[in-house]
């Protein structure tokens, strides 16, 4: 579809495939090199299988000593702690197992782990030095960030997604916050631990991970590549206004809605984060069908990959 200046933008229909889909290029498959193990406690990921049968048959617990008193309640909760580290330990490892199947430049890159107890693994990950996005977007003015420049953002996120629904891996946790940037600006996802049970961020401070979350994972849980789609939205809104989404919102008496308000108004529909007054028109229409209440209406990444690498040739070739 061709586009120009004077239009909102490439309109992308969810509903149907674009006639030429985004397709994953060969140097976007590139193989990361594994560091070759220097001492025995530096391990590759396939030796994790070992640790994950020492993890399930209980190989790792320390039992209380039957020399010490302690109470029914003491040796309860001491018992109900070492199952939910046992637990987060696994979740890490399955994470580790999942990072080492991705193999794309739009995917924070793991090289391998390292362990000298499984209370003690180390991940062994790409060094990404400009931080995250979020962090990013709040240290600069939006007038000196360019929507070149963050088209290029945009169209990195949307090739890390199409990479991952193609496997098919769901992210389900996409947000600014877990998008790494390096310092040619090169943008990529990163965090896909979200099955801990522990995470690292609730919804304390206004800035919980369920302002990037879809209505129906809010409603029942129910994530599908759909899911990420929205978030990728939501995104997009940050783009424009470099700003957490919802925090402007207020209530009829002008505090800042409560996380259950804004959870019920999302689901309900009547809610999306604001844009910016002089927001580019092509990108409000994206956000909002990216943000669409129903899942099949949402475009896909790949539908995204080709409407955003349209709109950044217009771009470059108005600089």
């Amino acid at each position: 579809m061709a586009v120009t200046t004077t239009n909102p933008g490439p309109r992308i229909r969810p509903t149907t495939r674009t006639s030429r889909p985004y397709q994953i290029k060969a140097t976007e498959r590139r193989q990361p090199s594994l560091p070759s193990p220097t001492s025995p406690t530096r391990h590759s990921p396939k030796s994790m299988m070992r640790l994950m049968t020492l993890i399930r048959n209980g190989g790792y617990q320390k039992p209380v000593s039957s020399s010490r008193r302690v109470s029914p309640k003491a040796r309860l909760a001491r018992s109900s702690s070492e199952k939910r580290k046992l637990k987060v330990i696994q979740a890490f490892i399955d994470e580790i197992k999942l990072m080492a199947r991705l193999d794309s430049p739009y995917i924070v890159r793991f090289y391998g782990a390292i362990y000298s107890h499984p209370s003690r693994i180390r991940c062994v990950m790409e060094y990404m030095d400009s931080g995250d996005l979020k962090d990013f977007l709040k240290v600069h003015p939006r007038a000196h960030v360019n929507w070149a420049w963050k088209l290029e953002i945009a169209l990195c996120i949307a090739k890390g997604l199409v990479y991952l629904h193609e496997l098919p891996v769901i992210h389900r946790d996409l947000k600014s916050r877990n998008i790494l940037m390096d310092s040619h600006m090169g943008s990529k996802l990163s965090d896909f631990g979200v099955s801990r049970e522990e995470t690292t961020e609730t919804m304390t401070r206004g800035v919980g991970t369920y302002r990037w979350m879809a209505p129906e994972v809010l409603k029942d849980g129910h994530y599908s590549v759909a899911a990420d789609i929205f978030s990728f939205g939501v995104i997009l809104t940050e783009l424009d206004t470099h700003q957490i989404p919802y925090l402007d919102k207020r209530d009829a008496k002008g505090k800042m809605l409560s996380d259950a308000n804004l959870i019920a108004q999302v689901l309900r529909g009547t809610m999306k984060p604001s844009f910016s007054s002089d927001c580019p028109p092509w990108v409000r229409v994206l956000a909002l069908q990216c943000m669409s209440n129903d899942p099949s209406m949402r475009p896909t990444a790949s539908d995204l990959a080709v409407g955003l690498q349209q709109r950044l040739d217009v771009e470059k070739s108005q600089m």
